[in-house]
């Protein structure tokens, strides 16, 4: 044993004064780091294993390479051979494991992949909602049959929609189901998952029929944050203080794509009120406008469609985790280019 350790690592598999002019050289960190897989191999304890590589294989293996190479199986000690047996196959188990732990982390990213593919088509569906709050506009007290408040006629309307949802994605239901309206009001609509403790925040978009939504629209253009941004963060604060312990989740489209992404930049540094997660689609950006900090807590994710000109300019805040960025979604033809419906799954055909 002593004999073996004094000699060179690189020289070990070739000896004989034909092979060892052919050799590799190693230098003296490849040589050390050859050194310590040897004294791995020869720490190892368990010997009931079989050698994948015995010393007469790689004494054939030698011989294929020169026949000017001596055998040296008969005067290397048998303990040696097997140490040398045992170096192949420490080597082999390395890149075995290293060859699965790819793989495993291969299977993990595509794991996570999918379950984000679900996650992002339920983020839709949601972000879908606040909309069907601005039917309350024809509210009036005489039709207090869903409600005593206009407050309460929003919630019934997206209740309603909600309940709607479950039919049009039944393999959405699961989630939608157990959804309640804590908040809706004609910018946005908050719900809490109880059993799950999660709260999702969507902000609709533009309505062509709100002078305030085609002036936020300028100003997104020009390169300044929408006016909306103060009284979504109002209503997100006074909700999200009776649902502190539960995860945070937000999403829009087009204009409130930009709403939530200033409201998410403005919360991060508070851990009360920062978001978990976040997606937008087709959210509304400008070239004037200055690229925003990372977000270190927040998971951001921008969704747009190729040749949506509303999008075109837009920069998602970055992570330094890496999570989150802009994913580019191929868009269904029958839709216009900066709707919605490219992100919301298929409908369930009646």
């Amino acid at each position: 044993m002593a004999d073996f350790i004094g000699a060179s690592p690189c020289k070990e598999v070739i000896t004989g004064s034909a092979c060892e002019t052919s050799a590799r050289q190693c230098s003296p960190a490849d040589e050390q780091q050859q050194w310590r897989r040897i004294s791995r191999a020869h720490r190892r304890q368990d010997h009931s294993y079989k050698p994948a590589t015995t010393a007469v294989q790689l004494h054939r293996r030698c011989e294929a390479d020169s026949n000017e190479c001596p055998s040296q199986s008969q005067e290397r000690p048998l303990e040696n051979q097997l140490s040398l047996a045992e170096f192949f196959l420490e080597d082999a188990k390395t890149t075995s494991s290293r060859r699965r732990c790819k793989s495993e982390d291969k299977r993990r990213k595509c794991s996570h992949k999918r379950a984000g593919d679900h996650f992002t088509r339920l983020q839709a569906i949601i972000t879908d909602l606040p909309k069907h709050a601005l039917a309350a506009d024809s509210w009036t007290p005489a039709s207090g049959s869903l409600g005593g408040s206009l407050e309460r006629f929003r919630e019934k309307l997206v209740e309603q929609e909600l309940l709607r949802s479950c039919k049009l994605y039944p393999r959405y239901a699961a989630d939608l189901r157990h959804l309640l309206v804590a908040h809706a009001s004609e910018d946005l609509t908050i719900l809490v998952d109880s059993e799950r403790q999660k709260m999702y925040t969507s902000i609709r978009g533009t309505n062509p029929l709100k002078a305030r939504d085609l002036k936020d629209d300028a100003r997104i253009i020009l390169g300044f944050p929408p006016e909306r941004v103060q009284e979504a963060m109002e209503a997100y604060r006074r909700i999200r203080n009776s649902f502190l312990d539960y995860d945070s989740y937000g999403c829009g489209h087009s204009l409130g794509g930009t709403v939530m992404h200033e409201l998410a930049c403005r919360l991060e540094q508070d851990s009360n009120y920062a978001f978990k997660r976040v997606d937008v689609f087709n959210a509304g950006g400008s070239p004037l406008r200055p690229k925003g900090s990372a977000l270190i807590h927040t998971e951001f994710y921008s969704h747009r469609v190729a040749g949506d000109f509303v999008s075109l300019f837009y920069e998602p805040p970055g992570s330094p985790a890496g999570d989150g960025g802009s994913v580019e979604h191929v868009g269904k033809p029958q839709i216009w280019s900066h709707g919605l419906g490219h992100f919301l799954p298929e409908r369930r055909q009646r």
